[in-house]
């Protein structure tokens, strides 16, 4: 299993080494050719280190002859990687964050035609499960019209930020781009306009975390304004368990 992440653009799979209950076994594979390159990557959780190969990659329906990926014998160094559902990494951002320059999964798809648009969309579910579509969009996951943001950074995904709203508040932050980054959970931003939003909801810092000290009802809405275009969360939606 992979974890799909727009916040970077390689393709990695652990070994059996790794410790993960699927894993890469280049030995049972008749295509796979080593390429004898050392691949190196850091994310935000930990760097990762492995070798290129060349195999054939199938997702769902979908087939990448002769793909260059890496495989990872030790992924310890990614901050609890023993405790995460995924093994490896699919990147969606842009061939030019590709560690190695190689092609990237979506670029080598979109070239192959085997997508019927060359795009894909995630469904974020709450308490049921999500949905990943590889050259489409499942329009019964939304309502009304597609917004469209334009992009200021073909590398991440990567949009103008206008402005941040807590409630009525509106916040002018200095930050003034944001990623899109499905790699990540969580909303994460330069501490100290991190702090200024904990700040207006009446939050306070806990370890790496922030904790309302009362019932989070009636708590301030929080918009991004991302391209000109206003994006809200409801303040029930900046809870995540007991803190915020």
């Amino acid at each position: 299993t992979v974890l799909f992440d727009t916040g970077s653009s390689n393709l990695w799979v652990p070994t059996v080494s790794a410790g993960k209950p699927m894993y890469f076994n280049p030995n049972a594979s008749s295509t796979y050719e080593p390429l004898g390159q050392v691949f190196h990557i850091r994310y935000g959780s930990g760097p990762v280190w492995g070798y290129f190969c060349r195999d054939t990659v199938a997702i769902g329906d979908l087939n990448l002859r002769n793909f260059t990926f890496a495989h990872v014998d030790d992924a310890s160094t990614i901050r609890n990687y023993d405790r995460t559902p995924f093994g490896g990494v699919l990147g969606l951002g842009f061939p030019s964050i590709s560690m190695g320059n190689v092609p990237t999964v979506m670029e080598v798809l979109a070239q192959s035609g085997q997508m019927a648009e060359p795009v894909f969309a995630f469904y974020l579910a709450n308490s049921r499960s999500g949905e990943l579509v590889l050259g489409g969009v499942n329009t019964a996951h939304f309502v009304g019209d597609m917004v469209y943001v334009q992009l200021v950074l073909a590398a991440w995904w990567a949009v103008r930020l206008d402005g941040v709203k807590v409630g009525e508040l509106e916040l002018q932050p200095e930050a003034r781009i944001a990623i899109i980054d499905s790699g990540t959970s969580l909303l994460a931003g330069p501490e100290w306009e991190v702090e200024r939003i904990a700040k207006h909801v009446g939050a306070v810092a806990e370890s790496s975390s922030y904790r309302l000290p009362r019932c989070h009802e009636g708590l301030p809405s929080l918009t991004f304004t991302l391209g000109g275009r206003d994006f809200t969360l409801a303040g029930k939606d900046l809870v995540l368990g007991s803190g915020i």
